[in-house]
């Protein structure tokens, strides 16, 4: 025997009220909760935009003293370690795995332009300044670039992404296990740089603005997972 579901006693016209009531408070409630996640993501972004801004600031500022130029310009990219499924197995087991570093370009610290998707092989077999700087796990620059740029093992690719550049510096970014996780490249395509002239002052900035930026944002330097077999 089917029984009802609701008494024949109840107020129908009550309920259907108090359902109304809790539906409007819970819809109050909740909008409001978008709107305070919302406010504070907002707040959030404000904030990331305007510390990578007063950091882009204070290398823009010592550039312009070491080069003596008002005007100075550069990009300042990051590369993160590629990471794929044979990066889970045991180094024993894969000694000679191949280390590949992509580009990620940051605005302000650099724009969307030709070197999207670019990326240099580290190991083994280094191409550019980048593999150069992860094997040697030191600071690698070259300040004759429109020169020297089709010495460096690269591809018909990066040689035309690249082309356009007058200097770079490359500045590795080490954990705690004294792993390159990151390399912080320097560049310009329209501003000159006496680096040797200048080396011990741009060492300082360069290793300075890396570090600062890693500890102040370290999400910007996490392994990127890629699908290549």
């Amino acid at each position: 025997m089917r029984k009802n579901i609701i008494s024949s006693s109840l107020n129908i016209e009550l309920f259907q009220d108090v359902c109304l009531l809790l539906n409007i408070i819970l819809t109050t409630v909740l909008g409001g909760r978008i709107v305070i996640y919302e406010y504070k993501q907002q707040a959030d972004e404000k904030r990331i935009a305007g510390l990578y801004n007063m950091i882009k600031r204070f290398a823009q500022s010592n550039f312009e003293k070491i080069s003596k130029n008002g005007n100075f310009s550069f990009e300042m990219r990051i590369f993160v370690k590629e990471k794929n499924w044979v990066h889970i197995l045991p180094k024993w087991l894969c000694r000679n795995r191949d280390v590949f570093f992509s580009i990620r370009n940051i605005y302000p610290f650099a724009h969307n332009d030709i070197t999207e998707n670019l990326r240099f092989r580290a190991y083994p077999d280094p191409q550019g300044l980048v593999g150069k700087c992860y094997v040697d796990k030191s600071i690698y620059y070259d300040e004759n670039l429109t020169e020297t740029n089709k010495t460096y093992s690269l591809n018909e690719n990066q040689i035309a992404k690249t082309t356009d550049l007058k200097w770079s510096i490359c500045v590795p970014i080490f954990d705690q296990s004294n792993e390159i996780i990151a390399i912080v490249a320097f560049d310009s395509q329209v501003s000159k740089l006496s680096i040797e002239k200048n080396e011990e002052a741009i060492r300082k900035l360069v290793n300075t603005f890396s570090q600062m930026l890693y500890d102040c944002a370290p999400t910007l330097f996490k392994q990127k997972v890629v699908v290549r077999w």
